[in-house]
């Protein structure tokens, strides 16, 4: 049986820290992740982002068991575990047909428009009913960098007049 393959966090991370992201990891394995790669537009693979860029996302997946569908997720948090957005397949009305080899899925998010820090990355693989096959909490993390000096978590484009 195939288990998924979780991608390093970026250095910098207590052994703390990666331990409890290890854990944060479940599903009933009837497909796994095999890889997820995340690349910038120049298709470059990264985890450090312009803020104005787009984060293209590569899933790969692999079958232990048929399925005929199913729901592929991601959610982006801050490091202070404030979820900042989610979506998947189903949100997004795609439909994602399990081929017995696997196979890739990809999304592309354009632009986050998130200020300079760091984030992370959950992804999942879910039934139509949204019980997860493989889920991930805390897959990978990202770096975002950004010319704004503003303050929270996401640039808004904004026009004084005084």
């Amino acid at each position: 049986k195939k288990t998924g393959n979780r991608k390093e966090p970026i250095s910098g991370q207590s052994d703390a820290e990666n331990l409890r992201s290890k854990d944060a990891h479940f599903g009933n394995q009837k497909a796994v992740l095999s890889d997820v790669r995340i690349f910038n537009d120049e298709n470059v693979e990264t985890s450090v982002f312009d803020e104005d860029e787009a984060i293209h996302i590569r899933y790969y997946y692999e079958m232990n068991e048929p399925i005929e569908e199913m729901v592929v997720g991601v959610a982006i948090y801050n490091m202070n575990g404030v979820w900042i957005f989610g979506t998947n397949t189903l949100i997004a009305n795609k439909k994602v047909y399990c081929k017995p080899e696997g196979g890739c899925v990809e999304l592309t998010l354009s632009p986050l428009h998130l200020l300079a820090g760091e984030y992370r990355l959950a992804l999942a693989l879910t039934d139509l009913n949204g019980a997860p096959i493989d889920y991930y909490q805390d897959y990978t993390h990202f770096r975002m960098i950004s010319p704004y000096h503003d303050a929270g978590i996401v640039h808004i484009d904004t026009e004084w007049n005084v």
